[in-house]
């Protein structure tokens, strides 16, 4: 996979996190993510069985409950660095769109039935405010 970041402001640096000896690639998935990114990581998810998920949730009006505005997904790989993924839920494109079909793949790829999530705490209770977005539904998860 190649090492380098997509990011909303066209910044194409590499992000690496170095910490367990491992770098990490990041790559923000939004409405100007390419094809042939979400294709690569695609493939990567494929063949990739362990996953973590954090999520980020942006206050409301007191009324209202708080919207889901980022998928944090990390691909752990044994003997490769892992790759993180942050879906940019708030900057998707339109549902009609060739992208917005290969993020909803990326995502259904991810949370098949063979491959095991690590949260803190409850995945479906997590990933329940993201439904409104149409990546994936509850028997997705």
């Amino acid at each position: 996979m190649p090492k380098f970041t997509y990011s909303t402001n066209k910044n194409y640096n590499q992000h690496s996190s170095s910490r367990y000896s491992n770098e990490s690639s990041y790559y923000f998935i939004h409405r100007e993510t390419s094809i042939d990114i979400l294709n690569e990581l695609i493939n990567y998810a494929i063949v990739t069985t362990h996953y973590t998920l954090d999520t980020e949730d942006q206050l409301q009006s007191r009324r209202k409950l708080s919207k889901g505005t980022r998928i944090q997904i990390q691909f752990v790989c044994e003997n490769h660095p892992s790759i993180i993924i942050l879906i940019e839920t708030l900057y998707l494109p339109d549902e009609s769109s060739p992208i917005f079909e290969k993020i909803k793949k990326l995502c259904r790829t991810i949370f098949s039935n063979k491959h095991r999530i690590f949260a803190w705490g409850d995945v479906e209770q997590q990933l329940s405010k993201f439904y409104q977005y149409n990546l994936f539904n509850e028997d997705d998860i």
